[in-house]
């Protein structure tokens, strides 16, 4: 114990050192574990000091109210095939349990104090948060009763579960780094093994809905914008999902609510672009058809004024270099001969 103290434990003890370093990337810091902490209990405690107000706003909740309640018994959470998550019954459950209308504005209050906090947490200010709940996908979720925002509270605070409840987008955050990925990877398993081949459920979703706008009903080449994002996206969470909303097959206007807090670090007139690229989806869930291309300004919008071209660069010939050192690899010259 005294060698450890003494920080002498690489001379001591190698080997454990040598796993400790191994386990590093993989670990929390107390740093980062103290700030999930706070984010929870901030959101929580918020969100019931905000719930009177929320509830006297004049949302319609219709999917809130049929669907994840169970109140259309041909189609809704429990008892039909749905494209969700087979774990994201039990982590609605801890609302549903509760009258609908009261469930509806504690959800959107935890909702509302997220994107506040995402957005704060994303180097944005008091006048980056108003803009970032003024937008269009905040009202959208709002408005029809989604749980998009507690995808974000799970990415803000190290929840996985909550996190991957809408993983459309929020899932992209796994590139983010080898922690991101491992413990993602992980999760993900050991849902495999209580509940075997639950993605297949992702096959229920409704791809051609007259309001979606994913790659499969706008066109394959959105897809390949998106991978060329994601190449040069980086480490930067907002970038991440940006793109992978581009590569998404099935996207409705409110899981882009979960962009909004990439208002926060862009700067001076490119919040309010962003902000205004926001509302754009007006014009795309409106009109339909081919106008549905619109409702990727803001994601692309999003990701472009948070980048430089130079960073962008820098980042594809990262990628680039590694890929050739891999094929230089045994591994990958075992996969060339092949």
């Amino acid at each position: 114990i005294q060698v450890i103290a003494e920080g002498n434990l690489m001379e001591a003890h190698p080997r454990l050192f040598r796993i400790l370093q191994l386990l590093q990337p993989f670990s929390s810091t107390r740093k980062q574990l103290k700030a999930s902490v706070f984010s929870i209990l901030f959101i929580l405690l918020g969100s019931g000091i905000l719930f009177p107000l929320v509830k006297q706003l004049p949302v319609v909740g219709w999917d809130w109210y049929f669907f994840f309640n169970g109140n259309n018994p041909q189609f809704n959470l429990l008892n039909t095939p749905n494209a969700y998550p087979p774990f994201a019954r039990y982590l609605l459950g801890l609302l549903t349990w509760m009258p609908w209308r009261d469930s509806l504005a504690i959800l959107n209050s935890i909702s509302l104090l997220t994107f506040a906090l995402a957005t704060w947490k994303n180097g944005g200010k008091f006048g980056s948060i108003t803009l970032a709940l003024l937008t269009a996908p905040v009202f959208f979720l709002m408005w029809i009763g989604h749980p998009d925002g507690l995808a974000l509270f799970g990415l803000i605070t190290g929840l996985l579960p909550f996190q991957l409840l809408k993983p459309q987008i929020t899932i992209w955050n796994m590139f983010k780094n080898r922690f991101n990925f491992y413990w993602t990877t992980v999760f993900l398993l050991i849902s495999l093994i209580i509940w075997p081949l639950w993605p297949l459920r992702l096959s229920a979703a409704t791809l051609t809905h007259e309001a979606a706008f994913g790659w499969v009903v706008t066109g394959w080449p959105v897809a390949i914008l998106g991978l060329a994002l994601f190449l040069g996206a980086g480490s930067n969470t907002y970038r991440l999902m940006a793109a992978g909303c581009l590569m998404s097959p099935y996207l409705m206007p409110y899981h882009l609510s979960v962009l909004v807090p990439a208002i926060g670090s862009a700067r001076s007139y490119k919040k309010w672009l962003i902000w205004i690229s926001a509302w754009t989806l007006m014009i795309g869930v409106g009109s339909g058809g081919q106008w549905r291309l619109l409702n990727f300004i803001f994601p692309i919008t999003a990701y472009c004024l948070n980048h430089s071209w130079s960073e962008y660069k820098s980042t594809v010939m990262n990628h680039y270099k590694t890929f050739r050192l891999f094929l230089s690899s045994p591994t990958g010259s075992f996969l060339r001969l092949r």
